[in-house]
């Protein structure tokens, strides 16, 4: 059942349910302008109004907004000063919207992130769904993202935040700033005026406790850079300062109440009461808060850790904090606003040592951009994807200036300038290597990407020492090796030296792993994200009688396989034609080739710069390949819904084609794959079917969740895994 609220979302604002967002401030119109405002107001979604809820006369605050033309805002004023949470009261009793969003004045949204949460909003089953973003938790010292996990069905939401398991990853706390829920919900349950700290979450425990009510979540991937939360700055704040003795009554409180399990309250106190107490130097807290821990019957580790707090001086442990921080390399994901990039951020405040944390510099290294291919059009996606969420990006190429995708102004391509050619390890390593290592000292990446692990055992061992993150991006596959030992040896270097390994498909993820168990390069798979917008319809049309095929022509794409599987049944569906878009070294030898075999009905025509034109023509995509890494134009294909046949290759086509938009034919098996093409042909019905399987399952191919897997590997830096690895794949 759908929840009563339902409505289908549409990109037109009569027919879009109405969000208010509420937004409390007071005597700071400058920070409100600047981040919670301009990020609301740069909303994508269509029909929305922004209340700002001035908690108390405030002229300057007025002033600001009367300056700004934009009739979706709407400023509300308190007539004095009730704290944030009576301001959020108010603003949801005058809002006019059946959905309300809450945002702090201090805290930014990224352009889509309404969006993605109705969506999600309006599949859900409950009747009162409230569905929870995830966020970039910003401090002085760098960014960390957030949810590390989806929160389980069967957990509670204390648990969910509170809770450490050694079994599972933590959860990850819950603000209203993540929050789309219906009015209706939020009227019935206010948020507390009497509380100066933990409104939020004692809001969303009462909330939770409603009936009808069900949290939903984006997947971490996809939600974690949706908005940007700010913590741990030397600024005032609208909920005022906290002592130890309030948020221990009030977790006692929730407690008593059933809202808190006795592992979520314990969590919760040695997570905020204990530090609290140690840094206010207070005797007392000791025995009272020994006390309370010990009545829910604490597990070793939690012992230890409230020892922990009260062994090491609170100035002591402060001083080692700050000399921790200063010494790892910060990371900064840049801003998530539409035109933020990476422009000054006072807000933030200064690093420790006084300089100011630039956002992560970025640089992939490839062998050229000119090529129209595959590898070159996903580098040119996600660089650009990474630039547009404030990171600094650029692509150093061996050879070429140009690049065959276009590339955003905030992309910075770089020609090293070195001949053509094919490159040999042996005779080109000491030349490129003098190359790369000049420009890279030059420009100080943090994050140094290549694309292919080819390029990684060039240049890996002649880097470590420089301090930057060394990554191997796989564009092939490990059984994969082209015959070449050097491939082989560079493998070897990129899991030895580098620090990480990204794979394109679980299956070679886990190849990897198996070949490189002692790898010091920990070894995750990212999928290539859809590089051509996927349509807001499925645009197949099941009367198209085009068998499509596009890919480089050379003998990895299989094309000659192709030619023959077609010569078996091109008498047979004269209604039929098969139309080739490449080029490369097998032209001449598929044109003889087709000639040979007496085919009538093909053609082979030069690629085109509008690729999604020839997609919504085909009706079946024909994938004929020998090897593959992750083949991006079946992808592309089963995002415009075009049912496939494909051979059963290593790798890809089987995750691929996992959500059953087409039919897997034994690798190189051409009468098996001329039988399913024939059969394809035949059946509309099941054309039609097997394309809105494929048009469903392309969803999961999105540039912004294939973004956030980048993202995560990137603020892991050096130590460890990508948090939520792989989860949901």
């Amino acid at each position: 059942m759908k929840n009563a609220l339902s409505h289908d979302i549409a990109p037109h604002e009569e027919t879009a349910p109405l969000i208010s967002v509420v937004i409390p401030t007071y005597r700071r119109p400058e920070l409100l302008l600047r981040r919670g405002l301009r990020s609301a107001l740069a909303q994508r979604y269509p029909n929305l109004e922004v209340l700002v809820v001035m908690d108390g006369p405030d002229v300057e605050t007025s002033a600001a907004l009367a300056a700004i033309d934009d009739p979706r805002l709407r400023p509300l004023t308190l007539p004095r000063n009730q704290g944030p949470s009576a301001a959020r009261n108010y603003g949801v009793q005058h809002a006019r919207g059946e959905w309300i969003a809450f945002l702090d004045d201090d805290d930014v949204w990224r352009p889509d992130k309404l969006t993605r949460q109705m969506q999600v909003a309006q599949r859900s089953v409950h009747p009162l769904p409230v569905v929870l973003s995830g966020y970039i938790e910003r401090t002085p010292y760098g960014d960390q993202l957030y949810p590390t996990r989806p929160k389980a069905a069967d957990e509670s939401l204390g648990d969910y935040m509170f809770v450490r398991r050694s079994a599972r990853p933590p959860g990850s706390a819950v603000f209203g700033i993540l929050v789309l829920a219906p009015r209706a919900l939020a009227l019935r349950v206010p948020w507390p005026t009497h509380l100066r700290n933990n409104e939020d979450w004692d809001w969303l425990l009462r909330v939770e406790e409603t009936p009808g009510v069900g949290f939903e979540q984006l997947p971490p991937e996809d939600a974690s850079t949706l908005a940007i939360y700010y913590r741990d700055e030397d600024r005032s704040t609208g909920s005022g300062v906290s002592s130890w003795r309030p948020m221990l009554e009030w977790a006692q409180g929730h407690r008593r109440a059933g809202r808190l399990s006795d592992r979520a309250y314990a969590g919760f106190l040695l997570a905020q009461v204990v530090p609290r107490a140690v840094r206010a130097g207070d005797p007392t807290g000791l025995p009272v808060l020994g006390l309370a821990l010990l009545a829910t019957r604490p597990g070793p580790s939690e012992l230890a850790s409230f020892l922990k707090h009260w062994a090491v001086p609170a100035p002591l442990r402060r001083r080692l904090r700050r000399w921790l921080n200063t010494r790892r390399a910060p990371v900064r994901l840049g801003n998530v606003i539409e035109d933020g990039g990476t422009a000054p951020d006072s807000r933030a405040g200064p690093p420790p040592d006084g300089g100011r944390r630039s956002a992560v510099k970025v640089t992939f290294l490839i062998e050229s951009m000119r090529a129209r291919a595959g590898m070159e059009r996903v580098t040119a996606t996600v660089a650009g994807g990474l630039a547009a969420l404030g990171l600094d990006v650029q692509i150093v190429a061996l050879r070429g200036e140009t690049s065959a995708f276009e590339l955003p102004e905030a992309v910075i391509l770089t020609s090293l300038g070195l001949p053509e050619g094919t490159l040999r390890m042996r005779a080109q390593t000491v030349p490129l290597v003098r190359a790369v290592r000049k420009e890279l000292q030059r420009r100080r990446p943090d994050v140094l990407i290549t694309v292919d692990t080819f390029l990684a055992g060039f240049v890996f061992p002649a880097l470590l020492d420089l301090p930057m993150l060394r990554v191997a991006w796989e564009h092939f596959n490990f059984r994969t090796d082209l015959n070449m030992r050097s491939r082989r040896l560079a493998r070897v270097i990129a899991a030895h030296l580098g620090h990480r390994v990204v794979t394109l498909t679980r299956q070679d993820r886990d190849w990897w792993r198996a070949a490189f168990p002692q790898a010091l390069a920990s070894i995750t798979a990212i999928p290539n994200p859809l590089t051509v917008d996927r349509p807001a319809v499925n645009p197949h049309s099941p009367q198209s009688r085009v068998v499509l095929g596009v890919g480089r022509l050379d003998p990895q794409k299989g094309f000659d396989l192709l030619l023959r599987a077609w010569a078996e049944i091109e008498a047979d569906c004269p209604e039929w034609r098969l139309q080739i878009y490449g080029q490369g070294p097998e032209e001449q030898a598929l044109r003889d080739l087709a000639e040979e075999l007496g085919l009538r009905r093909w053609e082979l025509f030069a690629p085109t710069s509008d690729v999604a034109a020839v997609y919504r023509t085909a009706g079946i995509y024909a994938l004929s390949s020998r090897h593959e890494g992750l083949p991006l134009v079946l992808m592309e294909t089963q995002a415009h819904g075009v049912p496939a046949v494909a051979f059963d290759c290593l790798t890809g086509p089987a995750e691929l084609l996992a959500a059953g938009g087409g039919a897997l034919m034994p690798a190189q098996d051409v009468s098996a794959f001329a039988s399913a093409l024939q059969s394809l042909m035949s059946q509309p019905e099941l054309r039609q079917e097997w394309s809105e399987r494929a048009y469903a399952g392309a969803e999961r191919y999105r540039l912004e969740p294939i973004l956030g897997q980048w993202l995560r590997l990137l603020a892991a830096g050096h130590s460890g895994r990508p948090e939520a690895e792989d989860q949901g794949r």
